[in-house]
């Protein structure tokens, strides 16, 4: 695991270093550099930098750039290429000499022999750029589930990338404004969807795609993309031993490692099924990393500390447990340096929780396993269960019109009243708002945090009646061929969008904030083919979610960490809101500050505080968003990337103690 970055055009050395510099979180432990002659007839170079965390061969022989036998090939990569020992030594039955045990290098020799088709091969998560010298091609590629970032950005003929966006601020050229259709999309759905970014002029590489420049021609292709064939004939006897089998398989292949690793564990079925499938395969004195919340109600507004379950379950497996405690006071100390770490504005507790796991982690080991991916590939969101209630709806007139009698008053009810189910009866509005709705239609207004009207008043300073646009992005991915269930066409969605660009995107940046890498056994290549064939039936049921892969954890987890209700990263956001953070709230969202940024409507603004903090609607992760964007506009647009809150003169004393808020 490492950090990238790459110049195509006119390079200029001291900017790329600048650009890796700034990429050490990522790669302490060694940088490396390579450049092209300039070529006066194109007028064309190439630079290509690295910054090294060692995971697997920590010689020096595994430094990068790596290059084939004659340099004519030049590879950077981020990440790991899990079935490098098979890929190995075929190309060594072919010939081709490695002067390293590096993964990486099997790149530079895999794609002599086939060229871009080699992606096809690799079983990994990766970001790689790579440079033939004698073709004059640059080859960028990222891996099939985009567990790895890669951005890019065009400045007049230049083509630069990098692991993080900041890498790419760090040239004087990339100019810092906000992407309006980003916003859009952020202020619905609380992320910004790939290849989008909050920044205007810069992208990232979709997962599964590669890019590929010559003569200074940028030209994009997939290499892969989910397809799902489910077999509604499935026996399901047969296809749990199946799914042992593969789930054994997947964590064994990313266990390889030449430097300690560990587990990010929430006591949950996904983390759980890592944590059961290591034992399995031998893993012995498995060191296990927790987020606790406090035990006083009064901090999670009556929700219960998910920790405790964490703690039974690894006394059963006998990890050694490390715990650290999220509060009030840990979010607003954090929040800052997540935001700088994130590069785009991201509002989910989940991201400052898998912040602290690493933090907890760093100087202990360098990878963590992570059980991220279980909900996308076996159907275990609300929006699942959703979109398969939606479904049985539309086939009954009946239970449709019944459900928009009882659905009109619902959304009179404040949520002050559902108390400790303050997030059950804002699904249940939901739900009853967008059920009776056709499939793409409702499983978006199901999905989104900010309805149609409330897009239109925050963002009317800038869309002039055009926030309310169709989401391009996620149609084109809930759309599917007309045979796919609503679930599958779901799944297909969250694979493609919040899966890469909500939640890997937060568990690579958190991590390699603290030079760790995570890897996501769920998310493997073999893995994912066999689970895209078992029908949704097995995978998504009204009482059960999850079905399939808790049936195949039965005996290996206890029965109360399989079927106890379904808990996560995250706070009573509402509540603390109203209660803690709120002096930061009116401060950071008051009416000049909103003015000053320029992108909402100061009136909708407080208006929607105000309705949160009463009870009269559930607008916390609404307004958490608004908090986030304005955290990051001020660390990004107006402060600059360098002033980094993570440093003791930092943007998080700059940008709080101005509010008056910090020591309170």
């Amino acid at each position: 695991m490492c950090g990238i970055a790459g110049i195509y055009g006119k390079v200029d050395a001291v900017i790329l270093r600048r650009m890796a510099d700034i990429l050490t979180h990522r790669g302490p432990d060694d940088s490396g550099m390579y450049l092209t002659r300039f070529n006066l007839a194109s007028l064309i170079g190439v630079g290509l930098a690295h910054r090294r965390l060692s995971i697997i061969d920590l010689s020096e022989r595994g430094r990068q750039p790596l290059a084939n036998e004659d340099g004519s090939i030049q590879v950077i990569c981020n990440g790991e290429i899990y079935n490098f020992p098979e890929l190995r030594a075929e190309l060594e039955r072919q010939g081709h000499r490695f002067r390293s045990d590096s993964d990486s290098e099997v790149l530079v020799h895999l794609y002599e022999e086939k060229g871009v088709e080699m992606l096809n091969d690799l079983n990994g998560i990766f970001a790689f750029a790579l440079w033939d010298d004698r073709n004059r091609r640059l080859l960028l590629g990222r891996d099939r589930f985009g567990v790895k970032p890669l951005y890019y950005c065009q400045v007049g003929e230049d083509f630069l990338f990098a692991s993080e966006i900041k890498a790419l601020l760090e040239h004087p050229s990339v100019k810092r404004s906000v992407c309006l259709e980003a916003l859009r999309y952020y202020i619905a759905f609380r992320y910004v969807p790939d290849p989008l970014t909050m920044f205007d002029g810069i992208l990232k590489l979709l997962p599964g795609h590669y890019c590929l420049i010559e003569d200074g021609h940028v030209q994009f292709h997939c290499y892969w993309r989910p397809q799902y064939a489910p077999n509604a004939g499935m026996n399901e006897e047969e296809a749990i031993e199946e799914l042992r089998e593969r789930l054994a398989g997947a964590v064994k292949r990313q266990l390889l490692s030449d430097v300690p690793l560990g587990l990010s564990f929430s006591g949950g079925v996904d983390s759980g099924a890592v944590l059961a499938m290591m034992h399995q395969v031998g893993v012995e004195g498995i060191k296990a990393y927790t987020v606790g919340y406090p035990d006083r109600e009064s901090d999670l507004g009556g929700a219960k500390s998910d920790i405790t379950y964490a703690r039974r379950l690894g006394q059963q497996f006998g990890v050694q447990d490390r715990e650290i405690m999220f509060d009030p006071q840990t979010l607003t100390d954090v929040l800052p340096k997540v935001i700088w770490h994130m590069d785009d504005p991201l509002p989910d507790t989940g991201a400052v929780a898998s912040f602290l796991v690493a933090q907890l982690a760093q100087g202990e080991v360098k990878v963590l396993l992570s059980g991220q991916g279980g909900d996308e590939m076996f159907g275990g969101y609300p929006w699942h269960r959703a979109a398969k209630m939606a479904m049985w709806l539309r086939q009954s007139p009946v239970a449709a019109s019944l459900l928009r009698w009882i659905g009109r008053p619902l959304q009179s009810v404040p949520v002050a009243l559902g108390g400790r189910q303050v997030t059950f009866l804002r699904r249940l509005k939901k739900f009853a708002a967008h059920a009776h709705k056709d499939f793409a239609e409702g499983h978006l207004g199901f999905l989104s945090y900010a309805d149609e009207e409330d897009r239109k008043a925050l963002l009317a300073p800038l869309f002039n009646g055009g926030a309310d646009a169709p989401f391009e992005i996620f149609l084109d991915h809930l759309m599917g061929p007309e045979n796919l269930d609503p679930v599958h066409r779901a799944l297909n969605l969250d694979m493609h969008a919040f899966l890469p660009s909500h939640n890997l995107l937060y568990g690579d940046k958190t991590s390699m904030a603290h030079s760790i890498e995570l890897r996501v056994p769920l998310l493997d290549n073999d893995l994912f083919d066999f689970v895209a064939t078992i029908p949704q039936h097995l995978k998504v049921s009204v009482r059960q979610q999850k079905y399939i892969l808790k049936k195949a954890l039965e005996g290996r987890l206890p029965h109360d960490a399989l079927y106890r209700k379904k808990s996560a990263f995250g706070v009573p956001i509402r509540f603390w809101l109203t209660h803690y953070l709120k002096e930061m709230v009116n401060d950071l969202l008051s009416e000049t500050s909103i003015h000053q940024l320029g992108y909402f409507d100061p009136l909708t603004v407080r208006q929607l505080i105000k309705a949160n903090e009463t009870g009269a609607r559930d607008a916390g992760p609404l307004v958490f968003s608004l908090l986030t964007f304005a955290l990051w506009h001020q660390t990004f647009i107006n402060s600059g990337s360098r002033n980094r809150p993570d440093q003791p003169d930092g943007l998080r004393s700059e940008m709080l103690e101005a509010t008056g808020y910090v020591g309170r």
